[in-house]
């Protein structure tokens, strides 16, 4: 049954003329940080912006992929099979129902690093263990 819903005959029909798409990504985690991997051939990493929301707890990914040419190259395409436009991620670390593993993980914001590797953004997002809060006695005045 896996099988017959992956065969594309069966996925919705690409719009690759469309102004924005969703590039495809995978999240690793292991227990020293996330790394997670965004498919983004042909994206320049002058396009491609990266921000942390420590209030969501979630990692934003966002920027445009072109088309290579100009103008007058562009009008003469006859067939387009790849995603190009503008595209906007949230992904939520640790992601949403992956089991008690990273349960209480918290990220290391300021140590988050991203490089562009053959056409895959890489982005590495530390781990910290999360602080327990200690117990304090107030005074009551």
């Amino acid at each position: 049954m896996r099988n017959i819903l992956n065969n594309p005959f069966f996925q919705p029909p690409r719009n690759n003329d469309a102004s924005s798409f969703t590039p495809p990504i995978d999240v690793f985690s292991n227990p020293s940080a996330f790394t997670i991997h965004v498919a983004l051939p042909g994206a320049s990493k002058s396009d491609i912006g990266l921000d942390w929301d420590p209030q969501r707890s979630s990692l934003r990914i966002a920027g445009v992929v072109h088309r290579p040419g100009d103008e007058a190259f562009v009008a003469t395409l006859v067939s387009s099979e790849r995603a190009v436009g503008v595209f906007d991620r949230q992904v939520p670390l640790p992601p949403r129902g992956t089991g008690a593993a990273d349960e209480g993980v918290v990220v290391d914001d300021a140590a988050i690093t991203a490089r562009m590797e053959h056409g895959i953004l890489v982005v590495v997002v530390p781990k910290v263990a999360k602080e327990r809060a200690e117990v304090r006695r107030v005074v009551i005045d």
